[in-house]
């Protein structure tokens, strides 16, 4: 009989630790953490001025706006609004950066008024440079190729460096293509 009780109360709990588990999953997904901190640090108002070279050795074209950025969704994700000029024209961009506890990996989803598409980059933090590194892709609409690009970005600071983005020649060779500086404006 004691064994029977033991066995019944085994067949029981076994469930139960396994719905404990993945709850203990679920809400592992769900909170925020240490990256989440991490993409926070951008948060605010930023001036930005921006370089860019269209293809290798070309002299660079400048521009500028401003980057009003916010943590939302209860700090799950960083949403950045720039605003500004791109190679001389009125230029709107929005970025939703996040970073996915499960996964690993930090995300990148940007849409412009440059065009009707989106990129999507992922990647991860590389804890040595203190930088997330992305890799991404578009369809080239004048090749109908897929286009692959570098992003480093790096931990927000008042007049330095705050991201760079890199392309890729036909034999795989990177080169920079934009690189942002930012200053906080509030």
């Amino acid at each position: 009989m004691k064994k029977s009780i033991l066995l019944l109360v085994c067949f029981i709990s076994i469930p139960l630790m396994a719905q404990d588990d993945a709850m203990k999953a679920w809400m592992a997904y769900m909170t925020p953490g240490e990256m989440h901190t991490w993409l926070a640090k951008n948060e605010g108002e930023w001036k930005y001025v921006q370089e860019s070279w269209m293809t290798p050795g070309a002299e660079a074209t400048v521009d500028s706006g401003i980057s009003k950025n916010s943590m939302i969704l209860g700090g799950r994700y960083l949403q950045m609004i720039h605003e500004g000029s791109a190679f001389g024209t009125p230029f709107t961009g929005i970025n939703l950066l996040g970073y996915d506890n499960t996964l690993k990996k930090f995300f990148s989803f940007w849409i412009d008024n440059l065009g009707t598409g989106y990129t999507v980059a992922t990647g991860d933090y590389d804890k040595a440079s203190n930088t997330i590194i992305l890799f991404g892709n578009m369809l080239d609409p004048a090749s109908g190729k897929d286009w692959k690009y570098k992003m480093v970005i790096m931990e927000p600071k008042n007049g330095e460096v705050g991201n760079e983005m890199y392309g890729f020649d036909p034999q795989g060779k990177e080169y920079l293509m934009m690189r942002s500086v930012y200053f906080k404006a509030n």
